[in-house]
């Protein structure tokens, strides 16, 4: 029988973020699933409870956002912690971070795949998640031949002189669109940055997502789901807090802490309306790809998307090669791949289920589609989801 374990979680309830929540659910996850582990939520863990308590030992272990303080006090004290706060990463200390690399190449490649040849970032230049994402984005872009720029938009709110503050961002978001190309694609750090800007866009005569298309690295559904609603990155919080549970039960068990991190990969992105259009200047082509995409799930072949754009099947692959470099089949495969990874991050759904809907009438023509492209059948790409033990460069 597994030893009872009194695990703290230095986690903020206070706040409604996914950020907060879904890691806090994520432990809570994984506690259900060991009755040996009893969860006390003390989000001032170091200063309330160590500290008062120096007579004995609380806690066998913690899971927390840690401050300097709070650090050293558990260390002082011999007990294992795990960090969830990725500006706060170390290769001293044991932590589970979403991987930023992953999230970056995610967001360059739904904006290049829908056409988008000039990407830009707005943001703040002083956060390290949002930073490391960023550089990501642009490694990714870079990559796939797309100019990618940077602005930089601090978005720390002052207490005083707030009226300010909001004129100047609206200015800063006007003088930054009027030296813009269009169509371009825009990565927006935070969510009322967004939608800010989308309204400066639509104010100014800009198009969503015709002239620009928007996404978000984070989800604050409240406001990201107005009208004209923005697509933004899925980060797997939830994950996060869960592979935290795991990585702090083996800490608990003795492994040692120093090195060890695991990196959790984004679940993608949420596709909402102001990334609904491909820029790409051939008509035809936009046709056959909006048709495609509400059409996935069902069986699709080339002549069929053919016939329903009015098109013969030679000319519609001519134009899709000149237009994305590659042609029609290729463009419905890489599609139903990119949706099918998507649906392998809810363990919940059955392979097979999957396989039909992406448009697969069985489960044999996904997995030789994953070997193909991926080099692993969807089995196992669904069990290497969790990066468990990855290194991790701060």
């Amino acid at each position: 029988m597994s030893k009872d374990r009194v695990v703290g979680v230095g986690l903020r309830i206070d706040q409604p973020y996914p950020n907060y929540q879904g890691v806090l659910g994520g432990v809570k996850r994984y506690a259900r699933e060991h009755p040996n582990w009893r969860c006390v939520v003390d989000p001032d863990l170091a200063a309330l409870t160590l500290r008062s308590n120096k007579s004995r030992r609380l806690y066998d272990g913690v899971v927390l956002r840690p401050s300097g303080r709070s650090v050293q006090e558990l260390r002082r004290r011999g007990i294992p912690f795990v960090n969830t706060l990725y500006g706060y990463a170390s290769q001293k200390i044991a932590g589970v971070y979403n991987d930023a690399t992953a999230c970056g190449r995610v967001l360059a490649d739904h904006l290049g795949d829908r056409g988008f040849h000039r990407l830009w970032y707005l943001g703040p230049s002083d956060e390290k998640q949002v930073l490391a994402i960023r550089e990501a984005f642009v490694v990714a872009g870079s990559g796939r031949g797309l100019a990618v720029g940077i602005e930089i938009l601090e978005d720390t709110i002052p207490p005083n002189d707030k009226r300010v503050f909001w004129r100047a961002t609206v200015r800063h978001m006007e003088c930054f669109l009027n030296g813009l190309s269009r169509p371009v694609g825009v990565l927006v750090a935070k969510a009322w940055v967004a939608r800010m800007l989308a309204n400066v866009c639509e104010r100014l005569g800009w198009r969503i997502p015709q002239d620009i298309a928007l996404i978000c690295m984070e989800n604050i559904k409240s406001v990201l789901e107005l009208s004209p609603q923005i697509s933004c990155l899925d980060i797997n919080y939830e994950q996060v807090g869960y592979e935290a549970g795991a990585l702090l039960d083996r800490l608990m068990d003795g492994e040692p802490a120093e090195g060890k991190a695991v990196l959790v990969p984004p679940v993608g992105v949420i596709a909402r309306e102001s990334t609904g259009h491909f820029a790409v200047e051939d008509e035809l082509v936009v046709r056959a790809l909006r048709y495609i995409d509400a059409q996935l799930r069902q069986p699709l072949t080339v002549d069929r998307v053919a016939y329903e754009v009015a098109s013969s099947t030679s000319t519609l692959q001519r134009r899709f090669i000149e237009a994305l470099g590659r042609g029609v089949g290729d463009e419905i495969r890489r599609l139903r791949l990119e949706l099918a990874k998507r649906l392998l991050h809810d363990e919940s759904i059955q392979i097979t289920s999957i396989a039909q809907r992406v448009g697969f009438t069985s489960r044999i023509t996904l997995n030789n589609l994953f070997k193909r492209e991926l080099g692993m059948s969807p089995s196992e790409f669904r069990a290497s989801i969790t990066l468990r033990g990855h290194r991790f460069s701060p």
